[in-house]
């Protein structure tokens, strides 16, 4: 069998495995999914659209393993304690078998290191110092990548690190699409918010009148039994409400194909609520022994006791109405048009269907306030994920379509693979971009919601000047870290251990000269971003339009800015002077993607804001002040 066909099949067995694989719980439980989690699959926590995005980046970290544990399985195993069949097939040597010779002997004795190409292509910096010699000519066993795939799904012997790897990267996936934090918010979210129904001038709201009558007897014996009277009532409303509404289906339900896959939730919560009637029934009927204290406490214990099963089933039903809300069976007050749940006209419908609107409205009201409150909290994740794929789309085209011409090494790894070129832009763009802007969000909105952010847009200067330079501060590191210990392994990989760690700090001087201003894009899009979000948060709506163009701008400066200084390390490291004229070619292969990278983030940023996210600007006092002090 070929290499290069053993190396697909190997992928697909680990694309396979990990469908399977990414539906085992990556959580413990907890106080408020422990009755449910055997019941309840990932996939089912999220909508099918949200669920395939955390797979998809799931698989694609574990691809990543796999083909980095078959370039350096000769390094990679022995370190993991495994042998592997056909690993002798590949030469004895990994990577450059001697450190650079003929090159500038300002770094001769010196490993200059590995140096990939610039976020999106660049200049090599050994390219033009002298004849290296070329890397030996690699065979490859066919046996290495089934081999690989084997050990990795467990078909082969286990490996502890791998699997904890492994776990680690589910973890991540789950949390990134908020399996299953988001269930848990939103159920907790709805339990502490009372459902507004009651049965005054004639509504009903589609529940049963003896069910009325049985909540209305219930709260007047507890009442003077309870500590907390006003707690248990409150969830007796939403359990007798989720009963009418969703187990008897009177609100007439969409999505029935999706539904049925929480039939077995349904039919043990349906069971659990009529075990909950009768024992309130049996309770209220009898004669209440109150005539010592003996009969007191007895009593208290059995009320206690109920109202901690109402407790439970009312949390229940909260976790289900989340469930329908994320897969659109219960739509919020947004959805409800395009849904069918809303009427356009009052005239000429039945007392059933005017008890079905108020049913309906009361519903919607309070699963959209809990759903609110959870996308406020979500906010960040989202700017991450959407600025992260803007910038991924727009370096995987760029890269397809004008990656060639950014290759000036002859011994490009990727050769004259245009989809190579492709994905090694992305692979850079996630090293310069994806740390820096999910901590830089991150910081942002955690400061926000604290109030302790100082808006760009409407404080003074000297305020919010030490919060921007904490967050580039913050940025630059992840950014610059990520570069710099991406070149030192593949320096590693490259030409050996030892002659990196007996010339370690000048592999790191090298690193971070080479790598540090290329990372600092990442710092730069960073608070951009932020402004687009002070802009919008402040009310600012002439600024804002502006913003993504000049987010643009300011990356195509940065770019050109930091690929003329890496272009300047390189030429003086050769003795070889800085021409412009010369260099521009090569700057203007950095700047002019990174223009576009900084438009796409700053158009879909805004986009974002304006589009999901405008009922924050009502509901936030916080914002609403901020917008007062724009206007003053």
């Amino acid at each position: 069998m070929d290499y290069t066909v053993a190396l697909i099949f190997g992928a697909v067995i680990i694309v396979v495995f990990a469908w399977d694989q990414f539906q085992r719980p990556s959580y413990d439980g907890s106080r408020e999914l422990t009755r449910l989690i055997e019941i309840l699959t990932p996939s089912k926590m999220r909508k099918s659209g949200i669920y395939m995005r955390a797979y998809l980046v799931y698989v694609v970290l574990l691809l990543v393993i796999y083909f980095t544990l078959c370039a350096y399985v000769e390094i990679l195993f022995p370190l993991l304690g495994l042998e592997i069949a056909g690993a002798g097939g590949i030469s004895d040597e990994v990577g450059a078998p001697q450190l650079p010779t003929n090159c500038q002997t300002a770094i001769n004795t010196a490993v200059t290191g590995f140096s990939p190409q610039a976020v999106i292509g660049g200049q090599d910096l050994s390219a033009g110092t002298g004849e290296c010699a070329p890397p030996p000519e690699r065979t490859g066993d066919p046996m290495i990548p089934l081999g690989v795939s084997l050990v990795m799904v467990g078909l082969a012997p286990s490996v502890p690190i791998l699997l904890r790897v492994e776990e680690k990267i589910r973890f991540l996936a789950h949390r990134l699409s908020g399996i299953p934090t988001r269930l848990i918010a939103g159920s907790v979210q709805l339990k502490r918010k009372p459902l507004k129904i009651d049965d005054a001038d004639g509504k009903t709201y589609l529940i049963a009148p003896r069910d009325w009558q049985r909540i209305h007897h219930c709260e007047s014996i507890a009442g003077g039994i309870l500590n907390e009277p006003h707690q248990f009532s409150t969830d007796l409303r939403k359990i007798m409400a989720f009963r009418a509404w969703v187990l008897e289906d009177k609100l007439h339900l969409s999505r029935a194909v999706i539904r049925d896959g929480f039939s077995d939730i349904e039919a043990d919560v349906s069971k659990r609520i009529g075990r909950l009637v009768l024992d309130l029934d049996t309770l209220t009927t009898g004669e209440q022994d109150t005539t010592d204290e003996n009969g007191n406490a007895r009593m208290f214990a059995v009320w206690e006791k109920i109202a901690e099963e109402a407790e439970r089933l009312a949390m229940d039903v909260c976790v289900l109405c989340v469930l329908y809300v994320e897969h659109e069976i219960v739509p919020t007050a947004a959805e409800a048009e395009r849904l069918g749940w809303t009427r356009n006209g009052t005239d000429d419908i039945t007392e059933n269907e005017h008890q079905m609107g108020l049913a309906r409205s009361s519903l919607m009201e309070f699963v959209s306030d809990g759903n609110h409150a959870l996308d406020r909290d979500s906010i960040d994740m989202v700017l991450w994920s959407r600025s992260t794929l803007a910038v991924l789309t727009v370096t995987f085209i760029y890269g397809l379509f004008f990656g060639q011409n950014s290759v000036t090494s002859a011994n490009s790894a990727t050769g004259q693979s245009q989809m190579g070129l492709a994905l090694l832009t992305m692979f850079f763009a996630l090293l310069t971009y994806a740390l820096a802007l999910f901590l830089a969000i991150r910081y942002h909105q955690e400061a926000s919601r604290q109030g302790t952010w100082r808006n760009i847009f409407t404080d003074n200067w000297a305020r919010w000047l030490p919060d921007l330079l904490q967050v580039l501060a913050i940025a630059a590191f992840a950014s610059v870290g990520c570069r710099v210990l991406y070149n030192i392994m593949a320096t590693t990989f490259a030409v050996g251990w030892e002659p990196v760690r007996d010339n370690f700090l000048s592999v790191l001087r090298y690193a971070f000269e080479y790598e540090a201003p290329q990372a600092m894009l990442g710092p730069v899009l960073a608070l951009m971003v932020i402004l687009i979000t002070d802009a919008w948060r402040s009310g600012a709506d002439r600024i804002l339009s502006r913003l993504p163009i000049l987010t643009g701008l300011v990356m195509a400066a940065a770019g050109a800015t930091m690929r003329a200084f890496t272009a300047q390390v390189a030429l003086s490291a050769r003795g070889a002077d800085f021409i412009l004229v010369e260099q521009l070619p090569v700057i203007l292969r950095v700047a002019i993607p990174a223009g576009l990278i900084g438009l796409a983030v700053g158009y879909y940023i805004r986009g974002t804001l304006k589009q999901e996210f405008s009922w924050m600007l009502e509901e936030d006092p916080h914002v609403t002040e901020l917008q007062e002090q724009a206007a003053e």
